[in-house]
């Protein structure tokens, strides 16, 4: 029975055995595993681009699209409601101060005097035939109380009726010079020189079209006729983002490129900056900022489309590092320096930035070196190595 026993015994220590080994094996597997997986950390070094700080100039600049528009544009009225007889410019026609644009139907403007004309000779034979009552009221008798009273009350009346006969004439007189100045008004002229525009009078049509000014239309001092652009000074409105404006000033110098003259710029300088904003085609804000051109020998007309890039910012001597090179979290910024194999990040502070590079106003000396690429893979204190 005892050496059943036994016998039964010893398989089972014979698993135990080989189950406390199994265990054994597995664990100094792991262990070689996680001790390699550490050293292999430990050892790995990640491959970055440096970029040396350096003290250069540093310019700093807003772009922006924008058109070709003239210098002035000067809106041409009727100077009086009429009919156009005539119409003496067409679209593009270049004109001088004093040179004349259309014409009125006199028809109207003559018939308007002769009837003012009217109106005054019956105000004069009213005032006389007041004048003349007036003075048979004076020539009454006047000898008892009751011819006195008689005599007083016709002077009263004929003096009230001589008063207002007199300013029915000066009314009559007003309305004659009136009429003749109208009648004087007929000929529309040129006020400046310059390129024509005829406008719409009315829009007609939903694309905004409608007729121009031509023989028959009706046209008051309120709609204007055409309008006369001063292209021998064109300028280039841009529209400056709103988030950009607060950098722009007048007299800031600026490059303009326009598409009708691919690989050529145009320098000038800020004139004006709007104070009033503008909506944009993508309905964001911007503010119109205009730039002088010289034209030289280009050909430039309205409408021209281009891109206007802004020197808003000249800082001659800043220490620059390339802005990629910068990385942020928060109000927070900070740069990966590289000094002997090590990546260590360093708090910085950034003054102005271009679309390359960022000024560091404290951080940073001149000379220091700092990691451009796998920024995302450093941590402080990384191994690295510098790749070209």
């Amino acid at each position: 029975m005892t050496g059943s026993t036994t016998a039964q015994q010893a398989p089972r220590r014979t698993r135990r055995r080989r189950r406390l080994i199994a265990g054994v094996v597995v664990a100094v597997v792991v262990l070689a595993l996680v001790a390699g997986y550490v050293m292999s950390q430990r050892g790995a070094r990640t491959t970055v681009t440096t970029a040396t700080a350096s003290t250069q100039r540093l310019s700093v600049t807003v772009s922006a699209s924008g058109t070709v528009e003239a210098a002035s544009l000067v809106p041409v009225y009727s100077p009086i409601a009429g009919t156009l007889a005539s119409v003496r410019v067409s679209d593009g026609q270049v004109v001088k101060a004093g040179d004349e644009l259309a014409t009125l139907d006199t028809a109207a403007l003559s018939t308007a005097v002769a009837q003012a004309q009217a109106q005054v000779a019956a105000a004069e034979a009213q005032a006389g035939s007041a004048s003349a009552q007036l003075a048979l009221a004076r020539a009454m008798p006047h000898d008892t109380d009751a011819q006195t009273r008689t005599r007083d009350a016709a002077i009263q009346a004929a003096n009230a009726a001589h008063d207002a006969a007199v300013a029915a004439r000066s009314a009559a007189s007003a309305g004659l010079r009136a009429a003749r100045d109208n009648a004087a008004k007929a000929s529309i002229t040129a006020p400046v020189g310059g390129t024509v525009t005829l406008n719409v009078l009315a829009a007609t049509r939903t694309d905004g079209t409608g007729p121009k000014a031509a023989a028959g239309a009706s046209v008051g001092p309120t709609v204007p006729l055409f309008t006369i652009a001063d292209l021998g000074h064109p300028v280039f409105a841009a529209q400056v983002d709103e988030a950009d404006i607060a950098h722009v000033a007048v007299g800031q110098q600026s490059t303009v490129t326009l598409d009708a003259y691919p690989g050529r710029t145009f320098p000038g300088a800020v004139s004006e900056v709007a104070t009033t904003s503008v909506s944009t085609k993508t309905g964001g804000v911007a503010y119109i900022v205009k730039i002088p051109l010289a034209a030289g020998d280009a050909v430039l007309r309205l409408g021209m489309s281009g891109d206007a890039s802004l020197a808003t910012q000249d800082i001659p001597d800043a220490l620059v590092v390339p802005l990629q090179a910068v990385q942020a979290d928060g109000a927070q910024r900070w740069v990966y320096k590289v000094t002997d194999g090590t990546a260590h990040r360093t708090p910085v502070t950034v003054g102005a930035s271009s679309a390359t590079q960022a000024q560091i106003t404290s951080g940073l000396a001149a000379g220091d070196v700092v990691a451009t690429s796998q920024l995302s893979a450093l941590k402080d204190g990384a191994s690295v190595d510098v790749g070209k």
